[in-house]
């Protein structure tokens, strides 16, 4: 094995050992995905009607398939329910699975946001680290890496997730626009809602703390009714925009990786690198 999850599978058992009732139906879950790559907010019900409850499972997995994780409240720093209402806080009880239940705020579209505690990954080489750089477009660590003098053996990268969802309850088009909501990276769709018709091209604006990331690849996934998945890449322009044509009935899931350093004084897991992984999930309606 080349890397494992140092954290994570401690915190879990700790905060499981204290709801026995969740811990058999987590183990096995939390472990396949423990080394999983995007995290995304997936809706029940994207298109409700109106005071329906919205229900979403936190995922993590690659290529737009994955795991749903439970609610534990120690992996999580924030979620929130956002309305043209304002912002309100959102908790569940640990081992709720779907993670997000709540009740529908205003009609209209709505903004889910979460948003994770660091955890940390231990690499005994550079080989999953370098393949990991090269799906991720930040090559240009490897470099960094040596002219930091640091070791190519034993080392420690920490990760934060960062994930946003578009939905509605009731008519489209109507509710809060899409907007930068206070995460330290995240996509923004420019035309504010999701379209009302079956195809569009929309514009959509990658920020990292708080300005636009200019030449930043971007991974697309497109899940059809179906269940079928494409996948594509794009680089945000000078003003860290990427079009992307949408079609009817399908799901779509954006991410983005930023990878830099971590201050060995300034975090408690002794990392050399961190990483934020941003993503948008939302979907077309169908007609």
């Amino acid at each position: 094995m080349q890397i494992m999850i140092l954290s994570s599978p401690l915190k879990t058992f700790m905060q499981l050992a204290m709801y026995p009732g969740a811990a058999v139906c987590c183990l096995t879950g939390f472990l396949s995905v423990a080394n999983a790559h995007e995290l995304w907010i997936d809706l029940q019900e994207p298109f409700g009607a109106p005071g329906a409850e919205i229900i979403a499972d936190i995922k993590i997995g690659p290529d737009f398939t994955g795991d749903a994780l439970m609610y534990l409240p120690g992996n999580i720093r924030q979620v929130q329910l956002i309305t043209k209402d304002g912002a309100q806080a959102v908790n569940g009880r640990v081992g709720d699975r779907p993670a997000i239940q709540t009740e529908a705020g205003a009609a209209g579209q709505q903004i889910l946001t979460y948003q994770s505690e660091p955890e940390k990954i231990f690499y005994y080489d550079m080989n999953k680290f370098s393949a990991f750089l090269q799906e991720k477009d930040a090559e240009h660590i490897l470099d960094a890496h040596r002219r930091r003098g640091l070791s190519t053996q034993m080392f420690v990268e920490r990760y934060m997730r960062f994930a946003k969802a578009l939905f509605s309850r009731g008519a489209v088009q109507t509710g809060i626009r899409d907007r930068q909501t206070g995460m330290e990276i995240e996509f923004v769709l420019d035309s504010g809602f999701l379209p009302a018709g079956p195809a569009a091209q929309v514009p959509v604006t990658l920020y990292y703390q708080g300005a636009v990331l200019a030449d930043a690849q971007v991974t697309v996934f497109a899940k059809s009714s179906q269940g079928t998945v494409k996948k594509s890449r794009d680089r945000t322009d000078r003003n860290g925009q990427i079009l992307l044509d949408l079609a009817a009935g399908h799901s779509y899931l954006i991410d983005h990786v930023v990878v830099r350093e971590a201050h060995r004084d300034s975090n408690q897991q002794g990392a050399v690198w961190e990483s934020l992984w941003t993503s948008l999930s939302f979907s077309v309606p169908a007609s």
